[in-house]
């Protein structure tokens, strides 16, 4: 169980993959979204965003070659990326469940994770979040 007086480390956590380049695209700007809100309240080096963490350096994962739909930069293997997303989630404390959460099968595994590991769980609402850091808490 997460210590409430422990500063708190934010995975973010939700879905990124989706059938279409305007349904991913808008995947990632809620991610982004997220991460602002909680860099607002937040030490910035407190906050895990799967999108700014790393796959394998040497694109040995069976990646497509034909680059990512948005930037046309190789893409690893999904396998690959929740690999590397597990890792650092598991320097976190906290894990910030994005809407539609439930419809990854990448977030709901790192939700299985962060759970079983005692992790505070929060979910985000595009509306307001505040911190109360003196009792540990996020209420969005």
């Amino acid at each position: 169980m997460t210590d409430t007086n422990s500063e708190l480390k934010v995975y973010i956590s939700g879905p990124i993959s989706a059938p279409s380049r305007k349904e991913q695209q808008k995947n990632i700007e809620v991610f982004h979204t997220a991460e602002k809100v909680l860099r607002d309240q937040v030490n910035p080096g407190l906050i895990c965003n799967p999108l700014r963490v790393g796959a394998c350096l040497d694109n040995s994962c069976d990646g497509t070659e034909n680059g990512h739909p948005i930037t046309g930069e190789y893409v690893h293997s999904w396998d690959c990326y929740l690999r590397y997303d597990l890792i650092a989630m598991l320097e976190c404390n906290t894990i910030l469940l994005l809407p539609s959460w439930t419809s990854s099968k990448g977030a709901t595994l790192e939700y299985d994770v962060a759970d079983a590991l005692g992790f505070r769980v929060l979910h985000f609402g595009l509306s307001t979040l505040k911190i109360f850091k003196e009792r540990g808490e996020i209420f969005v």
